[in-house]
């Protein structure tokens, strides 16, 4: 189970019921989350900050930095950048 916020490498991957899975990770290879620490599953919506860039592979998207992953609503998580302010 996932805390509040998450910081840490993300795929969002596409499920087939059209929600999408995002896994927080510390190694992304291939395109495929390595070492996982938190997961949100069947999400209907997945909202990405505009300044985080996605590059898709296969059926997923992953990011190249670290980011911050909050689960807003039963049916919301937000990826953008942390604030360190």
């Amino acid at each position: 189970m996932a805390w509040p916020n998450d910081r840490g490498l993300v795929v969002v991957r596409d499920e087939i019921d059209g929600t999408k899975s995002v896994f927080v990770c510390a190694k992304i290879v291939e395109g495929a989350p390595k070492h996982t620490y938190a997961t949100h599953y069947h999400v209907p919506h997945v909202v990405v900050a505009p300044r985080v860039s996605l590059t898709r592979s296969h059926g997923s998207a992953f990011t190249t930095e670290i980011v911050e992953v909050t689960r807003v609503s039963e049916d919301v998580v937000s990826v953008s950048f942390p604030d360190y302010d």
